[in-house]
């Protein structure tokens, strides 16, 4: 069964003004921190999201910019990564574990987002490309 995302970003939505760049660039950092030889993908007043990419190139999370919702790898300690993001978990990047409605994220990242993307059978990186800019 499909996860669905859609209570993660309905009670996240409204993005905060207390959400800064340097609190993303920040909660990056502590993902990074997990794994040597990761470093962050990130361009902060271009992208929608940032990501921490391991040494093998592999995604290790993802943060929002635009509101407090990041991804992990279900290999990286919760405990250890900042509260006030609601996180997300995954084993891959790619895999398909997740749903979400198209409307909601058009509603929270305020564009119309693409339709290329199958959103009844959704991955991390799915998400990420179809909402990153």
């Amino acid at each position: 069964m499909k996860q669905d995302l859609s209570d993660v970003f309905r009670h996240s939505r409204a993005p905060s003004a207390t959400w800064t760049h340097e609190k993303v660039q920040d909660v990056l950092q502590a993902l990074a921190a997990h794994s040597p030889g990761s470093w962050v993908d990130w361009e902060p007043f271009d992208e929608q999201w940032g990501r921490v990419l391991d040494a093998d190139n592999q995604v290790l999370g993802f943060v929002c910019a635009r509101v407090p919702i990041g991804a992990a790898r279900d290999d990286v300690p919760l405990s250890e990564l900042p509260s006030a993001v609601a996180w997300i978990r995954f084993r891959s990047a790619d895999d398909h574990d997740y749903r979400i409605f198209p409307e909601l994220l058009e509603e929270v990242f305020g564009r119309k987002i693409s339709r290329n993307v199958n959103y009844e059978d959704l991955s991390m990186n799915d998400l990420w490309w179809a909402t990153v800019s």
